[in-house]
């Protein structure tokens, strides 16, 4: 069976191409590949092809001015494909650290976002489309689900009743119609990717870990027919939608994962007092 691959799409501030290259390479992740302009004009630096981290300028993140190679200003880190979940976030965490080091900010505009694939996994090149619609389905019911616990652990900003455009439940009838969904199934069938857009601004490792691998925890779930929870039914009280401890328990994450979604809950009710009882309610069931 090949390895998982993920990604990770880092909009930050306070750094220009150049500055965001030397993170890079201190970080032991190589040389940028390109830097490419958010309206398509590629400007490749240094090396013509490659898997490496890629830079884009980013016209999204309103009030602040877009970063070139000298520039500083709002850019998008893209990483490439990290194979592995342990080996990948070696990579990725090393260099969060070094874009922090180096002076990158983010706020509330900013996105995060962390795309999974299992195009590698011969369990899934050997499904039908019929059954890979099948699988799509599944990770689509259970972030439907749990949508009330993935809300409580993101920043108030990227919860769903603060962005409606961002259709945090996602339609049963066409799941992969939109790729701006809180999480996108645009390119599951094809290629095998899900993504998964609601963490929001971030430049730390530990927190992509912790959406990374409940993600993770989703696709094993509906791929995984000896999973204890593969077939289990959703929509039954014995599952509450918005109880922390049902979803872990449903996903099985493990206990460093389970140990994250706490504290982040907790984090969470600290600094914010808006949902601050939904976020309490949630954590019901732990001591």
């Amino acid at each position: 069976m090949g390895k998982i691959g993920f990604g990770v799409e880092i909009e930050c501030y306070g750094m220009s191409g150049n500055t965001m290259q030397e993170c890079t390479v201190t970080a032991g992740a190589g040389e940028i590949e390109s830097l490419t302009n958010w309206h398509g004009d590629s400007r490749v630096y240094r090396r013509e092809e490659g898997g490496g981290w890629k830079i884009q300028t980013d016209g999204s993140l309103h009030g602040q001015r877009e970063g070139t190679w000298s520039q500083t200003g709002a850019l998008e880190l893209i990483s490439p494909v990290l194979y592995g979940i342990e080996d990948g976030e070696k990579e990725m965490t090393a260099v969060l650290k070094e874009l922090r080091k180096g002076g990158a900010w983010v706020d509330r505009n900013c996105g995060t976002h962390i795309t999974i694939g299992i195009d590698r996994m011969a369990r899934f090149n050997r499904m039908s489309g019929a059954k890979k619609q099948q699988v799509m389905l599944r990770i689509a019911e259970i972030y439907n689900h749990f949508q009330p616990c993935f809300d409580n652990l993101s920043p108030n900003c990227r919860r769903s009743e603060e962005n409606p455009d961002c259709l945090g439940l996602i339609d049963m009838d066409d799941p992969s119609y939109d790729r701006y969904q809180f999480l996108n199934l645009s390119n599951f069938v094809m290629r095998g990717c899900v993504e998964f857009r609601q963490p929001g601004f971030t430049l730390e490792a530990k927190k992509l870990k912790g959406w990374l691998r409940l993600g993770h925890a989703i696709i094993k779930v509906a791929m995984n027919e000896a999973h204890p929870s593969h077939g289990k039914a959703l929509w039954d009280d014995e599952t509450p939608r918005d109880s922390l401890k049902a979803m872990l328990d449903f996903l099985k994450p493990g206990v460093r994962t389970n140990r994250w979604a706490v504290e982040r809950q907790n984090e969470l009710i600290t600094n914010y007092t808006h949902y601050r009882a939904k976020r309490q309610h949630g954590l019901r069931g732990w001591a």
